[in-house]
């Protein structure tokens, strides 16, 4: 079966990811969906209890000058960094 063919029905009614869709599944836990909620709210301390876990590294001050500039640049570089610099709770090992 081609990959182009495969409808969003086929890959969801997959039990696990699989090779043969490939498709990776990431697993979000509880502290992940947290710090989202509190990048919203309060973006540098969500930067601060992020990926860097505590430290007053420079994602933190650049923050902390995009929230007090405008809250919306802080918010939107709080998601960014915990989106990208993230956890990585991957059920399976990358695809080739």
């Amino acid at each position: 079966m081609n990959l182009s063919t495969l409808s969003e029905v086929d890959v969801l009614a997959c039990c696990k990811p699989c090779h043969k869709h490939k498709v990776a599944a990431v697993m979000v836990t509880l502290t992940d969906i947290g710090l989202l909620i509190l990048a919203v709210l309060l973006p540098p301390l969500a930067v601060f209890l992020g990926p860097a876990k505590g430290h007053l590294n420079q994602d933190f001050f650049i923050n902390v000058l995009l929230t007090l500039l405008a809250w919306l640049p802080g918010q939107i570089h709080a998601i960014y960094l915990l989106i990208t610099t993230g956890s990585d709770h991957t059920l399976n090992e990358p695809l080739l």
